[in-house]
């Protein structure tokens, strides 16, 4: 049984003055279900984007993650028992000319293979890394550029998850936060199907200085047939772009249905018509 193992945060964000220390902490975590000591380390990778889907790149070096060479562990190796959970201290030792704007890594954290073992009770330790993001923004002089390129809600929708998207671009030197609020309603009913209970309906997406990026939603409890109001609002850069559209909800079996059904009607009357014809010729 291999040791599964989790970070912890999946991100977090530093608003950095040039010449001052920060600390951060991340923490590894050796679930309850664990059978072995997971043996960690952790390193400082470049963090940025390879394209509008946002495939993460931990090894390109820019101006924009001279962060990495800011950032030092405490703690770089560890062991960590089931059920525990070890924190990882790091320091950001800002210089005195570094330059306004966003900073990005990511602190990634493996398992140690030179001591995994096998044997009798002792599970392989895994070979897979998990990272935790640093966002940061170096005081100075920042660029809050960017536009929405596209707001989409589809009209017609076959098979289910139907989906929204937005594409948006950011020409600043700083990260963005891209806000989406979805909502979807019975048009006959008047019902709010999205959100309910404890639905989450405000989302949050980062978006990169000198990138573009594409962002999908699902829309949650929407039935395989109907008719439905989605408005999806996006706030980004401080303006709001409200989109409210009429959905459509049918299976393709159904359609396929309609179509044999609506055929065979047709095929009906035409042979009761070509029947009649004959009929009058005869008579």
């Amino acid at each position: 049984m291999e040791n599964y193992f989790s970070v912890l945060p999946v991100s977090q964000n530093f608003d950095l003055e040039p010449g001052k220390i920060y600390d951060g902490v991340i923490k590894v975590v050796n679930p309850v279900s664990a059978t072995v000591d997971f043996n960690y380390i952790a390193a400082v990778t470049p963090y940025s984007v390879l394209d509008d889907e946002y495939t993460a790149d931990l090894s390109t070096k820019s101006n924009m993650n001279q962060i990495v060479d800011w950032i030092t562990i405490d703690n770089p190796t560890g062991t960590v028992k089931p059920n525990e959970v070890m924190e990882v201290k790091f320091h950001i030792e800002v210089p005195v000319d570094a330059p306004a704007g966003g900073q990005y890594a990511a602190i990634t954290v493996r398992s140690d293979q030179s001591k995994a073992a096998q044997g009798d009770g002792v599970s392989v330790q895994n070979y897979y890394e998990i990272a935790s993001l640093v966002y940061a923004t170096v005081a100075g002089e920042t660029k809050h550029e960017g536009e929405v390129l596209s707001n989409n809600v589809p009209g017609f929708v076959v098979s289910l998850p139907a989906q929204t998207s937005v594409q948006v671009t950011n020409t600043g030197n700083v990260h963005e936060q891209l806000i989406s609020k979805i909502t979807i309603k019975n048009v006959f009913t008047g019902e709010t199907l999205f959100p309910v209970e404890d639905d989450k309906s405000t989302f949050s997406d980062v978006i990169m200085p000198g990138s573009e990026r594409y962002v999908t939603r699902n829309l949650s409890r929407m039935p395989a047939l109907g008719v439905f109001e989605v408005t999806q609002n996006v706030v980004y850069l401080g303006k709001s772009y409200p989109l409210t559209q009429t959905v459509v909800t049918c299976p393709l079996w159904f359609l396929i249905l309609v179509v044999l059904t609506v055929g065979a009607f047709i095929g009906t009357v035409a042979a009761i018509i070509r029947r009649n014809i004959r009929r009058k010729r005869l008579d």
